[in-house]
């Protein structure tokens, strides 16, 4: 019913060799400050301590570089949710899955979406071409979109579904987007919540309190809505 990517595997830094991982880890950077059209192959080049002809030599030039990122990105993020997608999966797959079982995954499903995504700083300059994508789609937002957005926007909406007991529409979509959007703006707004909050950065710490108040909000949004007259 739903894509599964457990199968494929992602490349090690051992796999890749030395000057493949030094140039995709530049390219993150890169991408992520100034998008795919902005990117300079020589500062990649100039950060991955590698020649600028690698670039050509190993991925076929530039857009080639970006697309290796999102792939190993996706795959990375895919891997991450996948045991979260299939309990999920387990639950729709029952009618007579419990109202509260399917509440459940939702929240474990985004749990480990901030896990994967905000809880480290790590994960910044990744979350960040993920973003640049939503605005600016190029042809890798397909990739990115069909292995990690996709699947767990499709699941949420189903999840919804089955906890409201209502069809699948636009506004149903439109509230699973807003689940979603809860923890992408932890990133897309990072600014302001370290200025509103005084914190340094997000880390193990501040993580506990995005939690707190994701549960919350999700305690709220996935109460039933009140029967239109």
């Amino acid at each position: 019913m739903f894509v599964s990517i457990a199968n494929r595997a992602r490349p090690s830094v051992a796999e890749l060799g030395p000057a493949k991982a030094a140039l995709i880890a530049a390219g993150i950077e890169e991408f992520a400050e100034r998008g795919i059209e902005g990117a300079r192959v020589r500062q990649i080049a100039a950060r991955s301590g590698q020649n600028i002809a690698a670039i050509s030599y190993h991925f076929g030039g530039k857009e080639g570089l970006y697309h290796a990122i999102a792939d190993r990105l996706t795959l990375h993020l895919g891997a991450k949710l996948q045991p979260n997608w299939e309990e999920a999966d387990a639950l729709l797959a029952d009618p007579g899955a419990a109202v509260a079982a399917c509440a459940d995954s939702i929240r474990s499903i985004l749990f480990a979406f901030i896990d994967t995504l905000v809880a480290t700083e790590q994960t910044r300059s990744a979350t960040l071409i993920m973003l640049r994508e939503q605005q600016n789609p190029s042809p890798v937002f397909e990739l990115m979109f069909s292995r990690v957005i996709g699947p767990m926007h499709e699941r949420i909406t189903h999840l919804l579904a089955h906890v409201w007991s209502q069809p699948i529409n636009d506004l149903l979509i439109a509230r699973a987007h807003a689940i979603v959007g809860q923890v992408l703006v932890f990133r897309a707004a990072r600014a302001t919540i370290l200025r509103r909050t005084g914190w340094s950065s997000i880390g193990p710490q501040e993580i506990v309190t995005v939690r707190a108040a994701l549960q919350a909000n999700l305690h709220a949004l996935l109460s039933p809505p009140p029967a239109s007259s």
